[in-house]
């Protein structure tokens, strides 16, 4: 199985994200390029895993109720828009996150070194905490891509009402891969506490 850690979205934040995806795409070129991801599948992902097998799943599980305890609830809060990797070539559409940064980057070490304990390879890529909005349909010109891509180049410091949220818990999710698109199902949930342990 595919399986990853995340950060989910409150209700009233993916409320939030869909309104900003619909004025994003009417600043956007017609006809669209871009696949706008369903704002109830969006997630912060502490560690993308990979395939998984059961050993893996259960280490993952019991490490992550272990390591809840050393952490505390943070808020954070969804600001800014950007592209990976550059304007000129955009393949995704993310917006940032502000807030108690610091909390969540301790916290997403602490998931790398628990991914690396259960056999998983060292992640090689910095940790860039966003949420994906969009990627391009299958065939998208590049020309498009890169007007697009300047489109939203002002939004850099864009601030994203109502979306500040308490991270309260983990999610162990499985990822199925559809025509469609993904669709996930979350195998562990972890609580962290009110105050560190």
């Amino acid at each position: 199985m595919r399986a990853f850690v995340a950060i989910s979205l409150p209700t009233a934040v993916q409320e939030a994200v869909a309104t900003l995806q619909q004025t994003l795409s009417q600043q956007l070129q017609r006809p669209s390029v871009w696949r706008w991801t369903p704002p109830e599948n969006m997630h912060v992902t502490l560690r993308f895993l990979g395939e998984t097998d059961e050993r893996q799943a259960a280490e993952i599980a019991q490490g992550l109720a272990a390591l809840a305890l050393a952490h505390r609830r943070f808020a954070l809060t969804l600001q800014g828009l950007g592209v990976f990797p550059h304007h000129r070539a955009p393949r995704v559409i993310w917006a940032g996150l502000q807030g108690d940064l610091p909390a969540l980057t301790r916290l997403q070490l602490d998931v790398e070194q628990l991914a690396q304990t259960a056999g998983f390879a060292a992640e090689s890529r910095r940790f860039s905490p966003h949420l994906t909005l969009a990627r391009p349909l299958p065939n998208a010109a590049l020309a498009r891509l890169a007007q697009d891509g300047q489109t939203i180049a002002p939004w850099a410091a864009q601030e994203i009402p109502a979306s500040t949220f308490t991270v309260s818990e983990l999610l162990f999710m499985r990822s199925e891969l559809h025509r469609a698109g993904a669709r996930y199902a979350v195998m562990a949930t972890v609580q962290l506490p009110t105050h560190e342990g």
